[in-house]
């Protein structure tokens, strides 16, 4: 059962249980961005999958209205990644500093691993729209179609 406590910066579930629910959607993302990169790129429904993914995640982690309350970060623009780096190793970094940190240990540290890994989900979901939008702008507009129906619903 959720055990959401309220920390300055947001809310964060310490149920263990929903923890390693979340764990295994981090840890398939992961070997998901490792299978890609491997096979020489991303598919649409790789990354729809993440992005499904990730909202369990936050949903599990963050607050339960975490779709309603957080779909706007994948149809906006986000920041860039850094200079140097693909915006998939940045999301990897990240997502493994998240699954590594161990459920039992204090929240708020927690809260600040789930939020980097959040933002730089932002940035990978923002690098592939820009793509898309220059290869297939009706394939675009679908994908903001798809995040928007998802927010209506309130879950994934």
């Amino acid at each position: 059962m959720s055990k959401y406590i309220r920390m300055q910066s947001g809310m964060m579930n310490t149920d263990e249980g929903e923890q390693k629910t979340a764990k295994y959607f981090i840890d398939d993302m992961i070997w998901q961005i490792r299978a890609a990169e491997k096979a020489g790129g991303f598919e649409s429904r790789d990354i729809v999958g993440m992005m499904w993914k990730w909202m369990k995640v936050g949903c599990l982690l963050h607050k339960p209205q975490y779709v309603r309350e957080n779909f706007l970060m994948f149809i906006r623009a986000a920041d860039p990644p850094p200079s140097g780096k693909k915006a998939s190793q940045v999301l990897l970094s990240k997502l493994g500093s998240l699954s590594d940190y161990p459920p039992t240990s204090a929240a708020d540290i927690h809260l600040v691993m789930f939020k980097e890994a959040e933002k730089a989900m932002a940035t990978f979901i923002d690098q592939y729209r820009k793509v898309m939008k220059q290869r297939d702008p009706a394939t675009h507009d679908y994908f903001i179609g798809y995040v928007q129906r998802m927010a209506s619903l309130g879950s994934v």
